[in-house]
């Protein structure tokens, strides 16, 4: 943990996304069992970006569950 609290990023893998759409993948924030976050840079400025993993992605139920 850095001296404001937060856990450090990680620098990306061969295996992440260096783009998704238009944000440009920074750096890996966290990575748990619903997916991945990513720190990228976006048209308006920086965001967080939550990648879910591909088992739960094609999963209607979890899909609906999500966007609630």
């Amino acid at each position: 943990m850095t001296s404001n609290g937060l856990h450090p990023a990680s620098a990306l893998e061969t295996s992440d996304p260096v783009q998704i759409g238009p944000y440009r993948i920074a750096s890996k924030l966290g990575q748990g069992g619903m997916g991945t976050v990513y720190l990228a840079e976006g048209p308006s400025g920086p965001v967080a970006i939550k990648v879910i993993n591909r088992l739960l992605a094609v999963d209607p139920e979890f899909r609906a569950r999500f966007r609630r």
